[in-house]
Order: structure tokens, then sequence, then C-alpha cells
């Protein structure tokens, strides 16, 4: 995983408003890795330190909570993603979900 650029892999905000652009929050992983990196945690948690989504499912989060749309803020997530033969590779950020 070092030649990914991982800070280039999550975008910092989205907007699930169904119109096909942004619409899920997932990391960006180039096509030609996809079938190599195993997503082994993917938590995302709101401001008040809740989680909202816990998936390795690497089509990511769609902006609902509770099966209803989640509020427009700035949402914390936490990944860890492995590739064969690498250490594991973490990552923390911000996402703002717009709507």
């Amino acid at each position: 995983l070092e030649q990914i650029d991982t800070e280039s892999l999550f975008p910092n905000l989205f907007s699930p408003n169904g119109d096909g652009n942004n619409d899920i929050f997932a990391p960006a992983i180039p096509p030609d890795l996809l079938e190599e990196i195993t997503i082994n945690e993917f938590k995302i948690y709101n401001r008040w330190g809740q989680l909202v989504y816990d998936n390795t499912n690497p089509e990511g989060w769609n902006g609902l909570f509770q099966n209803e749309a989640a509020p427009p803020e700035v949402y914390a997530y936490y990944i860890e993603l492995s590739l064969e033969a690498c250490d594991p590779i973490t990552k923390k950020g911000n996402v703002t979900l717009i709507r």
C-alpha cells in the first residue's frame, strides 16, 4: 500500500442526494487494485461519537443512519486496509455530509 497515496483515497465531502455524483462515501481505490485490497474495518462516527456506519462493504456509506437520512454535518471515519504482503494501513479523518 505504500505505492498508494492514502491522502487521495478519501474525499472530504459527499452528498448522498441520489444524483449519481458523490452519493457514497468510500475509499477511492484504484481499479487495478480493487481485487487486491481488503477493507478490514470501516467505521464512521457522528460528532457525538455515535457509530453511524460499521461495515467492510467496499461500496461505502450511503448517508443513512437507522434507515433515515443522516443530518448534514462533519463525521469522523476510521478505516483499516490491507494488501497482500504489506502491513495493514489505518487512516482516520473527517468527511462532511452535505445535502
